[in-house]
């Protein structure tokens, strides 16, 4: 394994735990407010600003820890490797939030989307309802390949993006 690869590797596995430990203060923090159950667009643009930060960070750090030198391809596969340790951070905590913190998390989320449903198309009635919790109730497990696959998914977007902002190549004599 060569020197820049240990470097992107080193980087992308603690920025990756930086982003993934935010995220999880983050969500902590609602929950003690009690606010983890009625998550806005807000809060989510404060989570997704939070991971873009951390990785074009993690991007630039990688680009001066390698003489100022950073190609397209170490920018996103940095943007990835950060992306998919976050992700597996928080897919862990989700695990734990559902298990043993908040054990009827499941439930509660169920609830708060049957309320706001409800809000949303007052005329619903009650099976109607029950039919769509049934339905959530069969499909979470798809919570945490989503949480990966959209992870890695902004990983790439910004990997993408910051690379053709900072890409520098070697040259060459």
């Amino acid at each position: 394994m060569n020197a820049q690869t240990q470097i992107r590797k080193h980087i992308s596995i603690n920025y990756g735990l930086i982003s993934g430990g935010i995220g999880v203060v983050f969500s902590l923090m609602l929950y003690f407010m009690d606010a983890l159950y009625n998550q806005d667009s807000t809060t989510q643009w404060v989570t997704t600003t939070i991971s873009v930060v951390i990785i074009v960070s993690g991007i630039v750090a990688f680009k001066k820890s390698n003489e100022g030198f950073i190609s397209l391809g170490e920018s996103i596969k940095l943007s990835l490797g950060i992306s998919l340790v976050s992700a597996l951070v928080t897919c862990v905590y989700m695990i734990l939030l559902a298990n043993v913190i908040e054990p009827d998390f499941y439930h509660n989320l169920f609830e708060s989307g049957k309320a706001a449903a409800l809000e949303q198309n007052p005329k619903m009635t009650s099976e109607q309802l029950d039919q769509m919790v049934e339905m959530q109730k069969k499909f979470s497990w798809v919570t945490y390949p989503a949480i990966l696959i959209m992870s890695l998914l902004l990983g790439l977007v910004v990997g993408l993006v910051t690379g053709l902002f900072v890409k520098k190549s070697k040259p060459e004599y």
